[in-house]
């Protein structure tokens, strides 16, 4: 049941990055979070994007689809969000 896990994680961790004035990252979190319909998502995401400049969102999404498309093959966040190791 990874996937419910992900979508519990994800809305955790949108939230608490607001709280910390991240508005990229809560931008992207909400994003995603939005993409898999999860509740008050789509909201949150629009006032993450009002605390954006114009050109800051288009990278946003395309990171966004990465991350979704890497959950819909079956990826854990767990495992995207770990840090690359250096080699």
């Amino acid at each position: 049941m990874t996937w419910s896990i992900d979508r519990v994680t994800i809305g955790n961790i949108s939230y608490h990055l607001a709280g910390r004035y991240d508005y990229e990252q809560a931008y992207l979190w909400f994003a995603l979070g939005a993409a898999l319909d999860l509740p008050e998502q789509d909201i949150r995401r629009t006032e993450m994007e009002d605390e954006l400049e114009t050109e800051q969102i288009a990278p946003l999404q395309r990171e966004t689809t990465k991350l979704f498309d890497a959950l819909l093959a079956g990826e854990s966040l767990e495992v995207m969000l770990r840090p690359a190791e250096k080699e």
